[in-house]
């Protein structure tokens, strides 16, 4: 009985071979039904592990006059947005930026760069991180973003205050919410660390600002009392990651730093007040002084934000909004400021200057 059922079991097996065997050689004469079986196959892979494409084709630039013929890769064009809360959401460049969907959550940095770039996040108490833009999905506005705990395991300990693109400027430059201003050159964050000290911060202090500089470029600080200061960046000796830098303006007691922008004398300069009005001034209407000044008058009393930026995101009680300065004609530094905003709840972010033609 044994070697019976035992038997039985072989030419069952056998039974089903020969039927996957038939089945294998139909589908394997008939080009159509191969076709329909490898497209759906294909089609369970893609919706698995589809995402959208981080790259865009381009055909090759003739070669010693021949075409050298098929296509080349080049990284997608992306605008990456940074939250306080450690959060990154690359979207696909458009010439006009959305404003952000995610008031519980502010953002600190919006970045105009390619899926190849380098991100170094700054956080208030001066740690930074350092993000690939090619690990983060290329999503729709409607999505939260990427985590930099799902990228590099460890969330930051505190609030992100803001961040460059490596590789854009030689210098990285931070401002502290007291004035103090610190430039390090590029090459000190480019090392194996993923996450490294990358700026002193005095006691009672913070990081709120982050910016990409040149030598020979200008800075503009305002502080919430309604003063702004401009001087050279060249002012502020390059010096190690760990150091909390030089005095950039004076800040009284009460005010904090609003904003720290790269300006010229003929760049227009943005005002932006608190309760929502706004004014472009001349950028000649702030002299160039030394850096540790108390600067001079901006015509607002509580200011929100102050300096250059093609497109300013906003944050007001009915969520973010962007604003386009080159909408407004420059005036006097001493004029009032036009109301036309709600009123400002957070500070404001200035987009990543890069050219738009």
């Amino acid at each position: 009985r044994l070697a019976r059922l035992e038997r039985d079991k072989i030419q069952a097996e056998h039974d089903e071979l020969l039927q996957v065997v038939a089945e294998l050689k139909a589908i394997l004469d008939d080009p159509a039904r191969l076709d329909a079986l490898l497209s759906e196959e294909l089609a369970e892979i893609a919706d698995a592990h589809g995402n959208a494409r981080r790259s865009r084709l381009e055909g090759r630039p003739e070669v010693d006059g021949a075409d050298a013929g098929g296509p080349s890769l080049a990284a997608q064009d992306v605008t990456t947005y940074v939250t306080a809360g450690g959060y990154l959401k690359s979207v696909g460049r458009k010439r006009l930026t959305a404003p952000h969907n995610a008031p519980h959550d502010p953002i600190v940095a919006v970045l105009r760069g390619a899926a190849d770039d380098t991100v170094l996040l700054i956080d208030e108490q001066g740690t930074g991180h350092r993000i690939d833009v090619g690990q983060l999905d290329v999503v729709s506005m409607a999505r939260r973003g990427t985590a930099v705990s799902a990228v590099l395991g460890d969330a930051p300990a505190a609030p992100v205050a803001g961040a460059v693109i490596l590789g854009a400027h030689p210098f990285v430059l931070t401002v502290s919410a007291g004035g103090q201003v610190k430039r390090s050159e590029r090459a000190e964050y480019e090392g194996r660390l993923r996450s490294m000290p990358a700026a002193g911060v005095k006691s009672g202090d913070r990081i709120v600002a982050v910016l990409g500089v040149e030598e020979s470029d200008e800075l503009l600080l305002a502080h919430s009392g309604g003063l702004a200061i401009r001087f050279p960046v060249a002012d502020v000796n390059a010096m190690g990651r760990r150091a909390s830098g030089v005095a950039g303006m004076k800040v009284p007691k009460g005010a904090h730093v609003v904003a720290a922008t790269v300006v010229s004398e003929h760049a227009d300069v943005m005002v932006l007040a608190a309760d929502g009005a706004a004014k472009v001034v001349p950028g000649g209407d702030f002299p160039l002084q030394g850096r540790g000044g108390k600067g001079v008058l901006t015509g607002v009393d509580a200011l929100a934000w102050a300096g250059t930026g093609r497109t300013l995101h906003v944050p007001t009680a009915d969520g973010w909004t962007t604003v386009r300065p080159e909408t407004l004609t420059p005036t006097a530094r001493s004029r009032p400021a036009v109301p036309g905003l709600p009123a400002v709840t957070g500070q404001a972010v200035a987009e990543d200057a890069l050219d738009e033609q």
